[in-house]
């Protein structure tokens, strides 16, 4: 066995992807045992645990094994921060090699897999980032959608959830990523998964304004007016806090929902208002 007593620990930040691979194969030729991190954010951060320059267990969010380290070559958790420390133990348990393989070959597995990946391209041209926001259009849910267990996991998330980012849909709805990435995709493509990186960015005092216009059209403008003032506080719009498109469309939902509850018999002429409101959020150049 060989000898790990003497310490080792560092971090650094990097804008390289093969350092991945680089500091994998470093670790592995010093027989090196420890903890190794990479991170983009605090829900992109991955951990992988060495003993004895083997690579022995994995962890993203629900991610394991060689999921993980697929993961990070896709999304360029290279481009991030790093640290490895030998002071880790990990479980006897976990001394055993990630797949029986060793990191050589684990990282050509990898590769290749990546390759040939067929929902990547895709979700690249569409996302470039694993920390960009991603939205929901709720009107292209389909009843399939619902019964797909993967699909549904990510739409109950994306509902319960005011800003859910693309590494939480991939990395901690299912514990595997190529069926993570397969459902993300179908949704993309078909329009209920939107890539919702501006709808941050603060919009002039007129657009709130002109969604009230909106709203009088289907009720009138004391209701209207009364509306917004109630639903200021929660949607963070009192005094000088920005309006985004964000918060917009939280108004397009609550607006919905609420007059149904209060109307029901007027339920389509609820779901037109929301429509309206939605089309006059999605003219706006952001």
């Amino acid at each position: 066995m060989s000898d790990n007593s003497d310490f080792l620990s560092f971090e650094g930040k990097s804008g390289d992807n093969f350092v991945i691979p680089s500091i994998i194969q470093f670790l592995s030729l010093l027989n090196k045992s420890g903890k190794l991190n990479f991170s983009l954010s605090e829900n992109a951060s991955a951990a992988m645990y060495m003993y004895e320059g083997n690579l022995t267990h994995t962890e993203l969010n629900k991610l394991g094994g060689v999921d993980v380290i697929s993961h990070m070559f896709c999304w360029g958790y290279g481009h991030g921060r790093f640290n490895f420390t030998s002071e880790y133990k990990g479980e006897k348990i976990l001394y055993k090699s990630l797949g029986k393989l060793v990191p050589q070959q684990i990282l050509m597995r990898v590769m290749q897999r990546n390759d040939e990946c067929p929902y990547k391209k895709d979700i690249h041209s569409n996302f470039e980032h694993i920390n960009t926001p991603v939205s929901l259009n709720q009107s292209n849910i389909t009843y399939e959608d619902n019964q797909d267990p993967t699909k549904s996991k990510m739409l109950k998330k994306l509902m319960e959830s005011n800003r859910v980012t693309l590494s939480e849909l991939i990395t901690d709805v299912y514990p595997g990523e190529m069926e993570s990435c397969r459902a993300f995709h179908e949704l993309l493509k078909s329009g209920v998964l939107i890539n919702s990186e501006k709808w941050d960015k603060s919009l002039p005092q007129k657009h709130l304004l002109d969604i009230m216009n909106v709203i009088s059209k289907y009720t009138d403008q004391s209701i209207a007016l009364k509306f917004l003032a109630d639903k200021k506080a929660s949607l963070d719009l009192v005094g000088e806090s920005p309006i985004t498109v964000r918060k917009l469309k939280k108004i397009s939902k609550i607006a919905r929902d609420e007059f149904t509850k209060l109307l029901p018999q007027a339920e389509q002429r609820w779901k037109e208002l929301g429509s309206a409101i939605d089309n006059y959020i999605d003219s706006i150049e952001v």
